[in-house]
């Protein structure tokens, strides 16, 4: 069940406060269902922010940076390798390679380059004609 990020903080408040007046983590858990871990897990978030209720919500787990991310100088080089010849991620791999550069980022890698840079067009399927 997805819930939005106001009632997300809003029940993870209600464990803090349920524990509390009860007075009793390991019974706060059993009445909202969810673990001690859980509990403790949220607990010291919400402590470490100085009790900010923002921290309660759901971070994304998307990673900052990716180690086989091309940047840089091949980057610049494939960009411009495509503007001037219009060429396709292989037959740019092709050249770069007769080039004798070592560390020749793959085909795969070169087409992840240019889509990210918005320069590769999803190909139109041809419209059928009606007899």
């Amino acid at each position: 069940m997805q819930f939005t990020k106001e009632e997300q903080i809003r029940r993870r408040l209600n464990w803090f406060i349920e524990a509390r007046e009860l007075g009793s983590v390991s019974q706060a858990c059993k009445n909202c269902g969810i673990s001690r871990k859980t509990y403790y897990k949220w607990w010291n978030i919400y402590q470490g922010s100085g009790a900010h209720k923002d921290s309660l919500a759901d971070r994304s787990r998307r990673p900052n940076s990716h180690p086989k991310t091309i940047e840089g100088a091949w980057k610049r080089r494939i960009v411009r390798l495509r503007k001037k010849t219009g060429y396709g991620p292989r037959r740019m791999w092709a050249i770069f390679t007769r080039q004798g550069f070592n560390d020749v980022p793959s085909p795969n890698g070169i087409y992840r380059v240019l889509q990210r840079e918005g320069l590769i067009m999803k190909r139109r399927k041809p419209s059928r004609k009606k007899t």
